[in-house]
């Protein structure tokens, strides 16, 4: 147990400085932590501001936020715990050949919620494989939990516990448990409706809007049939393969290099399990090092403000020169930094950093409005604007197949330009 306890220490102390030291700014980091930023102070997600995800990945960050401030290192600190629960899982299973693929981890460590999935993946496979006992509703529990972490995930993965448990009516009973809580609490906070539309209907729109093919689609539908193939071989009698082969849903419809990587890592795992060879593990080993310092080589900058709700690393620097010199102009200029709105991620760090509340028009990405939303939101949004001064920046490098394209257009057709700073324009009503 000690030896256990003291690598999980060791693996958090090492992951947590890694990313700590090394990683720069992403988008989904900001739209993420600006989300789990929201609940902790009270706003209700679904109601007042726009997610397409369950919520529980956001619930729990909040609780750390609680525990160690309001800074994305606090949430950090949540996924540094989620990464060494998950290397415990897998040297349990596969021993030191884990380390073969740690380096990947360090390459690829971004802030969602896509880790506590594939955490609650690694947790269903050790227990899936343990002959002390029948562990069939923990199962069913914790695909429910995945359910209420990424709707889609947790679907695709009750399939295989449905194909395998002998238990299915009441494994589809504790399967609901974490849904319905989520629900009476969304009930109760009258919020349950834009839930049901983000999280279900509006799938309909995110992945027609949202889908790209490109050289990681091929490597995804590599990996499907090679999956396949493992479970045909053997008849269909190894869950877990059956468990990862449907965890492949993970990479859909975005294919990017991010939540392919989350597919990926549970094959990888099924390859070293079965991989005795020094030689390729040692080559695999290597190509994985080479990955983690082209993803991570970047230089060392550390940028703290203690009176601040932000903790940024890296390319910080950069954007908060953007955003002093859009407080400056917003205030110059007479506007209100509530009616500001922008096609990139930088209105979100922009009213985090300022301590703006984040509403539902701050986030208008094609597909995260809801069923058929981008009409309505645009309505509701002009009309918002029709009392209001706001002013919209527009990235001009946005390209057609840009997630912001729609509101982009919505913007430069509806909006007056009227000045421009580096590659963004300001429009205004």
């Amino acid at each position: 147990m000690m030896k256990k306890i003291l690598l999980f220490i060791g693996i958090f102390v090492f992951v947590f400085i890694f990313e700590y030291v090394l990683s720069g700014v992403n988008c989904d980091e900001i739209w993420v932590y600006g989300f789990i930023y929201n609940i902790r102070n009270g706003l209700i997600i679904y109601r007042d501001f726009n997610i397409v995800v369950t919520p529980l990945y956001f619930f729990l960050g909040s609780l750390f936020l609680l525990g160690f401030g309001n800074y994305i290192i606090s949430v950090d600190i949540f996924n540094a715990i989620l990464i060494s629960f998950i290397i415990l899982f897998l040297y349990r299973m596969v021993g030191k050949k884990v380390f073969v693929i740690f380096p990947l981890f360090l390459a690829f460590f971004i802030l969602t919620y896509n880790l506590l999935l594939l955490f609650f993946l690694f947790f269903i496979i050790y227990y899936t494989n343990r002959k002390d006992g029948n562990y069939d509703y923990l199962i069913a529990f914790i695909i429910g939990l995945m359910f209420i972490t990424k709707q889609s995930v947790g679907v695709c993965l009750f399939i295989p516990y449905l194909f395998y448990s002998k238990h299915k009516i009441k494994g589809i009973v504790i399967f609901l448990i974490p849904f319905v809580i989520v629900s009476v609490y969304l009930l109760f906070n009258n919020a349950f409706y834009e839930f049901i539309d983000y999280c279900f209907l509006g799938l309909f729109d995110f992945g027609s809007e949202n889908i790209g093919y490109n050289i990681l689609t091929v490597i995804s539908l590599v990996v499907v049939v090679s999956l396949i193939i493992f479970a045909k071989r053997s008849n269909f009698s190894n869950r877990e393969v059956l468990y990862v082969l449907f965890f492949q849903i993970i990479c859909y419809p975005t294919f990017d290099l991010y939540h392919c990587f989350m597919g990926y890592i549970p094959f990888l795992y099924l390859v070293l399990k079965n991989c005795s060879n020094k030689f390729v593990l040692s080559w695999l080993f290597t190509l994985f090092i080479i990955l983690c310092f082209i993803f991570r080589a970047y230089p060392i900058k550390l940028i703290f403000d203690s009176d601040n709700i932000l903790f940024m690393r890296n390319d910080a620097s950069d954007l908060l020169g953007y955003i002093n010199y859009l407080d400056n102009y917003i205030s110059d200029n007479g506007y209100d930094g509530e009616y500001f709105y922008s096609t990139s991620y930088i209105n979100y760090f922009y009213k985090l950093y300022y301590n703006i509340p984040i509403g539902q028009y701050d986030l208008m990405l094609s597909g995260n409005m809801g069923y058929h939303g981008g009409d309505r939101k645009f309505k509701e949004l002009s009309l918002r604007c029709s009392d209001k001064r706001c002013l919209f920046l527009v990235d001009n490098d946005v390209s057609r197949y840009d997630m912001f394209y729609e509101f982009y257009e919505y913007i430069i057709s509806n909006y007056k330009r009227i000045d421009g700073y580096s590659h963004y324009s300001f429009y205004s009503s």
